[in-house]
């Protein structure tokens, strides 16, 4: 089983429209279609082998509406599953500061929002951490994960040579 964390940050409405843009959910759908892509791509290559079951756990806040759940739900329970089981996926809003953390930091891979709690939970995240859009690749939060080789930026295109190798080696761990 391949576990999926993602962080949606919902901004409070004094944030500026940047800051909204930022974390838009639409970010975390772009970025699990690319990454389910990939994964598809992937297990193609590997026929021999079992296709990978993913679980998406999203932690998020309480100002996280029920539209907004709503789309991601829509957009993404079809993905990573080849046609096959259902993809379980599970909204967390206002988890305890803790097991969001550690849930964040022990998935397989972590897609963070443009965050404090993003950059803190990714720096104990050892197997991937991807990063869904260039306003969370330009914030200087995530300045010091950069330097580091399981971060990988989803976009542009170019990198999707570097994020399927990651992928690769995160899925050869799981076996």
């Amino acid at each position: 089983l391949l576990s999926l964390a993602v962080h949606i940050r919902v901004p409070e409405d004094y944030c500026s429209q940047e800051w909204k843009d930022a974390n838009a959910v639409t970010h975390a759908i772009e970025t699990l279609q690319a990454l389910d892509t990939i994964l598809d791509e992937i297990n193609n290559n590997r026929k021999s082998q079992s296709e990978s079951r993913v679980c998406i756990e999203v932690y998020t806040e309480d100002r996280f509406s029920s539209q907004q759940e709503s789309l991601l739900i829509q957009h993404t329970e079809h993905l990573f599953r080849g046609g096959k089981e259902e993809t379980k996926i599970h909204v967390y809003r206002q988890t305890p500061l803790l097991p969001c953390v550690q849930a964040m930091a022990t998935a397989d891979i972590f897609i963070p929002a443009s965050s404090f709690l993003s950059c803190f939970a990714a720096f104990f995240q050892t197997s991937l951490v991807v990063l869904p859009n260039e306003p969370t690749r330009r914030n200087s939060y995530f300045l010091p994960h950069l330097q580091h080789d399981n971060i990988c930026p989803i976009v542009p295109v170019e990198n999707k040579a570097m994020l399927q190798k990651t992928v690769e080696a995160v899925l050869e761990s799981l076996l």
